[in-house]
């Protein structure tokens, strides 16, 4: 929410709308967050005294995926889109992208079993189903436009992942939807956090085609990709494997998406316990959770920190466009202040 002087004031809420409600598919947990957002809209709308609010979302795990559909559903007349993150989310789902390969059948009887793992009272439903790539969900949300264009009017969007072999739920590759059909470029970005092994980027305007994998249709949106390590907060020792080499990130400035992988997965000469999905997030549900994921903490602060910094630039500049807007109204020179906007207004 935007107060005066142009410095937002922060609501961080916690969506409790899937609490217990995951198994019955990305299509109804999407919806029920889209209403529960709605719910939350106009109970900031009746409170705050401002015309402005924008809204980041960041996603964890299946709640990305959740966060995605649920943006076709929003009222976007009432908020502005500014950041959306997600943190280790399948966005390709994870039919070949399970930490060990399995053979298709097997992932049959996989989605089988997550479909039917629920709390007491709850009907059978189809996630496993959308997960493993039983449903065409995930192909529609990433290519129908009411799914992209909301993902797309984001000022920012960024995805987190586990590198290094250390997240069993959610793989790398799915995380950070690479492919190795991919050649799309990204370029490394600077970063000096040790817990951080790579940040990339994606810049959005290149072509693709409607056949065109699942991966090439996110990263023509533009994003950023942080690789996080967290093989040194895993509470677990690891082990020595014979014959493998470390693990090894080169200096370079550019990537393609399949040249990306072997990188990123890359395990190294010790085995690490895979227990990165709750690490990186410092997932403190109980308090086993809170001592095992413990030392993730700095890297979810540092998620957290980042997210201020972007919010308070991203809102800055859209005062600055939304300022220029209205001097345009009533200046005659209107060429002369086109100008001026395309110079100052683009947000990246």
């Amino acid at each position: 929410k935007e107060i005066e002087d142009a410095h937002p004031e922060f609501v961080v809420y916690s969506a409790k709308a899937n609490v217990g409600k995951t198994s019955d598919g990305i299509a109804a947990g999407g919806q029920r967050l889209a209403d529960e957002i709605m719910d939350q809209l106009r109970a900031y709308h009746e409170k705050f005294d401002s015309e402005h609010f924008s809204l980041s979302f960041v996603g964890n795990s299946l709640g990305g995926l959740y966060a995605r559909y649920a943006l076709s559903k929003l009222d976007w007349t009432m908020v502005h889109p500014l950041i959306f993150c997600t943190t280790a989310s399948p966005h390709l789902g994870v039919s070949n992208h399970t930490y060990f390969p399995i053979p298709r059948w097997a992932e049959w009887a996989a989605a089988q079993v997550i479909d039917r793992v629920k709390p007491r009272g709850e009907k059978i439903g189809s996630t496993g189903q959308d997960l493993f790539r039983y449903t065409d969900v995930l192909e529609v949300m990433a290519k129908e436009p009411e799914y992209i264009d909301p993902l797309a009017n984001f000022q920012k969007r960024i995805a987190y992942a586990n590198a290094f072999g250390t997240d069993f739920q959610v793989p790398t590759t799915t995380a950070a939807f690479l492919s190795k059909e991919s050649e799309y470029p990204h370029e490394t970005m600077e970063t000096e956090e040790h817990f951080f092994a790579l940040k990339v980027r994606t810049l959005p305007g290149q072509t693709v085609d409607d056949e065109s994998c699942l991966s090439q249709r996110l990263d023509q949106l533009g994003w950023t990709k942080v690789f996080c390590d967290v093989r040194g907060d895993i509470p677990v020792p690891s082990v020595p494997v014979p014959g493998r080499r470390p693990s090894y990130v080169p200096q370079q400035t550019s990537w393609t998406s399949k040249d990306l992988i072997p990188v990123v997965t890359s395990s190294g000469e010790r085995f690490h316990l895979p227990m990165g999905h709750t690490v990186m997030v410092a997932n403190s549900r109980n308090e086993i959770y809170s001592k095992i994921n413990s030392l993730g903490r700095k890297v979810v602060d540092k998620m957290a920190g980042d997210l201020i910094v972007d919010i308070i630039a991203l809102e800055e500049k859209l005062h600055q466009c939304s300022t220029l807007d209205e001097e345009e109204e009533n200046d005659e020179t209107e060429g002369l202040e086109d100008n001026k906007k395309d110079d100052n207004c683009q947000i990246s």
